[in-house]
C-alpha cells in the first residue's frame, strides 16, 4: 500500500513540491511540527506535502523512530524537531 500524500489536506504528488514532511498518526511531535511548518510556509507563500509513513513499508522502516522528518529537495533538514532556521537558507 502506498503512503498517502497531502498538500494542505488535498492529495498531491510530492515530486511537485520541494518541501515534504513525513509523519504518522497519533504523533504529538508530528502535529506540532506540521502546524509550525504550515505557519512557516504561509509566511513565505510555499507549499508542502505531508506523507503518512504508516502506509508504506519502506518509509516506515526508514523513519519509524525519527518522525517528524522534514525534507527539502529530498534532503532531511529537520529530524524529530522543527527548526525554521535550518529551513530558511533553502528559501531565501
Amino acid at each position: 500500500m502506498k503512503a498517502r500524500r497531502y498538500l494542505h489536506n488535498a492529495p498531491i504528488d510530492p515530486t511537485q513540491t520541494r518541501l515534504v514532511i513525513y509523519t504518522r498518526p497519533d504523533c504529538l511531535l508530528c502535529d506540532i511540527a506540521q502546524r509550525a511548518l504550515n505557519d512557516f510556509c504561509q509566511r513565505r507563500a510555499l507549499r508542502f506535502a505531508s506523507i503518512d509513513i504508516t502506509n508504506d513499508a519502506l518509509l516506515l522502516s526508514r523513519y519509524a523512530q525519527q518522525v517528524p522528518v522534514i525534507c527539502v529537495d529530498g534532503e532531511a533538514v529537520c529530524v524529530v524537531d522543527f527548526d525554521p532556521e535550518r529551513l530558511e537558507p533553502y528559501f531565501d
